[in-house]
């Protein structure tokens, strides 16, 4: 049964699911303090609560903002193995295999993420810009063309992006930013 979230203060709570101990308590607390290293407050918690991928989510991008790019990925693919559904997970993942280097595998991952969440213009990006990096102006601009269809907010930074501004003379850029 997974966690339940919180912010309290500085810090985040975490909360196990509702148990009946002794004293009657219905939770434990688990408070991520300010200054605490992120990492080893959330293995403590996967290791509490092994089948909860937003864990191993969370996890994963303190394990990439801190460098430990293995680890982030052995994270994040744990998360996305547990729920395959989590478009978040796809999402770090991607920005895992970017740090790595490994743009396949980031493109597929962000692809797999704005296919989760259609609406969340943040993922197109990241998606266009694995494509970019590619060198598949083809894929990019069907990317695009699927993105601006479910995600509005991705049409002012496709507009004003410098990476795609060698894509402006190709007619199929034009129809997508015709005006209606």
């Amino acid at each position: 049964m997974p966690f339940h979230m919180g912010v309290f203060g500085s810090g985040r709570i975490y909360l196990t699911p509702p148990a009946t101990v002794p004293d009657g308590t219905q939770a434990y607390v688990y408070m991520l303090g300010e200054g605490e290293d992120a990492v080893s407050f959330y293995r403590r918690l996967v290791l509490i609560e092994p089948e909860d991928a937003r864990l191993y989510n969370l996890l994963g991008r303190a394990q990439l903002e801190s460098g430990r790019l293995a680890d982030a990925e052995a994270s994040l693919s744990r998360a996305v193995q547990l729920d395959f559904g989590f478009a978040e997970a796809h999402f770090q993942l991607g920005r895992c295999f970017t740090a790595q280097g490994q743009r396949d595998s980031a493109a597929s991952s962000f692809h797999k993420a704005a296919d989760l969440a259609s609406d969340e213009a943040l993922f197109h990006r990241h998606y266009i810009e694995a494509l970019i990096a590619l060198e598949e102006p083809d894929a990019v601009l069907e990317a695009l063309a699927a993105g601006l269809a479910s995600a509005p907010k991705l049409r002012a930074w496709a507009e004003s992006d410098p990476a795609l501004t060698t894509l402006h003379d190709d007619p199929r850029w034009a129809d997508l930013f015709k005006e209606e």
